[in-house]
């Protein structure tokens, strides 16, 4: 179907009387041009009985009125800078309506609707996200190092079957990691329960403190991923257990391009017991000063706490004691 060119159409724009014109096609469809407010649009036959919601589009404005024609659902904008786009925007809304059964509204919506999907945007992993993933993956990979390949079901907390877990979980040993890039150890908890020991079991935190490598040297989260996955390459069950815990994360390898920045460790690890000494909300510390009533309808909650000078750093004696040889290294 051959509709009205923008070269045919542009010459009507701008003048001082109103210009309207059919814009092709067998339904009555015309595109026009007010030069009182200055706006372009598009009118197509409609059902004077239909219910048009109002625009929720910036620089679309839609609706009934009645013409010399008859009722019309009237599209338009005042986007000067947009005009030629809006004129490709009708032409696709005149081809649609050319659809048996297809009406005025539907033509419209369907329009909006590819017009979105053409310029939508990839679901990527946050800044946070993403250190976040590169912290766990950095401690996940000193594992595999140290011990057997099915170390990688101590990756507790992306495995969709165990609700509610921590990060990771070694023999009664769970541990939350926690990345940041602030010269300071400050982590966002997340959850009343975040800093909650499972039952028979002690927590630590461990705090990574990341910084930019610069040239040619530190670890990206797809060199993470790529590392993990070779260490895991002739272990199918491991490699497939793997894989699924990191699909859960919202990784997609069709989205390395975004996720090549190099990071290495600005000083060594720390590890930190969470007990009644350490910064935290839980359910119980909430249920000592407020009542049961109202503290029971609190469900989520996040804060930021500062561990600066807790805990204990790589390399020491009591770092050992609890991780044995495990060693964190980005170089």
């Amino acid at each position: 179907m051959e509709t009205l060119s923008w070269e045919a159409f542009e010459k009507h724009l701008y003048g001082l009387s109103p210009s309207i014109l059919n814009m092709g096609g067998t339904r009555n469809v015309r595109v026009g041009f007010d030069p009182i407010s200055r706006s372009m649009f598009i009118r197509l036959p409609i059902d004077p009985e239909t219910s048009v919601p109002p625009s929720t589009f910036a620089e679309l404005e839609s609706g009934v009125l009645k013409d010399e024609t008859g009722f019309v659902l009237e599209i338009k904008t005042t986007a000067k800078q947009l005009f030629r786009e809006f004129h490709r925007f009708a032409e696709i809304i005149t081809e649609d309506f050319e659809q048996p059964g297809q009406t005025a509204f539907g033509a419209f919506e369907t329009a909006t609707h590819r017009w979105r999907e053409l310029t939508s945007r990839k679901e990527l992993l946050t800044e946070d996200q993403q250190l976040g993933l590169q912290g766990e993956l950095v401690f996940l990979r000193s594992l595999l190092q140290v011990q057997r390949p099915q170390s990688i079901m101590a990756w507790t907390g992306r495995n969709k079957a165990l609700a509610e877990r921590h990060d990771f979980r070694i023999n009664k040993i769970d541990i939350e990691v926690k990345s940041t890039r602030s010269s300071h150890r400050r982590h966002i908890i997340h959850g009343i329960g975040q800093l909650q020991a499972s039952e028979g079991h002690i927590l630590y935190l461990l705090s990574l403190k990341f910084e930019g490598a610069g040239l040619g040297l530190g670890r990206s989260l797809c060199d993470e991923i790529e590392g993990i996955r070779k260490s895991l390459a002739n272990t199918e069950i491991e490699r497939m257990e793997f894989e699924s815990r990191l699909l859960s994360t919202g990784y997609n390898d069709n989205d390395a391009q975004h996720y090549q920045e190099k990071l290495i460790l600005a000083d060594p690890p720390v590890l930190v017991i969470v007990n009644d000494k350490f910064p935290r909300i839980t359910r119980e510390i909430m249920s000592e000063t407020i009542s049961p009533e109202v503290s029971g309808r609190i469900d989520d909650v996040s804060y930021r706490v500062d561990i600066e000078g807790l805990g204990v750093m790589q390399g020491s004696e009591a770092f050992t004691d609890v991780l044995g040889k495990l060693r964190m290294e980005i170089e």
